[in-house]
């Protein structure tokens, strides 16, 4: 992976760290959420070596992360 692509991943994780801390306060339509959602799995995609039409549902599981989906539902229940 090269140091643009690095880059680019960082960017990515501190874009979706900023929605998800300031999710509770959004409504986000379900096509943005979606939209994040498929680059969250892109990013995912990335770091590990899965191909595009793989699910990276476990991998995401296994490190104890959720869909992004989830996590936007779980912080506007919980803070509710």
């Amino acid at each position: 992976m090269t140091s643009y692509s690095m880059i680019n991943l960082a960017k990515v994780f501190i874009v979706l760290a900023i929605f998800m801390y300031a999710s509770p306060a959004l409504t986000p339509r379900s096509r943005q959420i979606h939209e994040l959602n498929v680059c969250w799995n892109k990013v995912t995609h990335r770091l590990f070596p899965y191909n595009k039409w793989e699910s990276v549902k476990t991998v995401l599981l296994g490190l104890g992360r959720l869909n992004i989906t989830r996590i936007i539902m779980l912080r506007k229940i919980y803070l509710i």
